[in-house]
């Protein structure tokens, strides 16, 4: 018996993106550190994302639009405060996908359509 529950515990934990997991990340604050150094502090809610890269004083709003409790797309951004630094990029939609949770953290891994590029980044929750 003592083995079957061990396995049993071992299974649950290992099972850390759920659709149940993944309803807690639709609103929130999280905080990223991208690969460049910069800090971007991410306010996500049922239908709006917003984000602030510190350094810069850039804010950015995205609509979200779910497609399932662990993925979403981000879509129409518009640029809310400080300067863009791309202002000609045309890219219309991100498709991100929650992919881990672990604690207070999650991993989300988005693409683009006009790309094959595929970006993985690391949040933490903060509110």
């Amino acid at each position: 018996m003592k083995i079957l529950t061990s396995f049993l515990f071992l299974i649950l934990l290992g099972k850390n993106v759920g659709p149940e997991n993944c309803q807690d990340l639709k609103n929130g604050k999280f905080q990223l550190l991208s690969g460049d150094g910069t800090v971007h502090i991410i306010n996500r809610t049922e239908k709006t994302q917003s984000e602030k890269i510190i350094e810069s004083g850039l804010v950015s709003v995205f609509d979200i639009l779910w497609s399932n409790n662990c993925e979403y797309k981000l879509f129409n951004r518009r640029v809310m405060e400080g300067t863009d630094r791309f202002p000609d990029m045309k890219i219309d939609t991100l498709y991100c996908k929650i992919i881990d949770i672990n604690g207070a953290f999650h991993t989300t891994e988005t693409s683009i359509t006009e790309s094959d590029i595929t970006v993985k980044a690391k949040l933490k929750r903060i509110e």
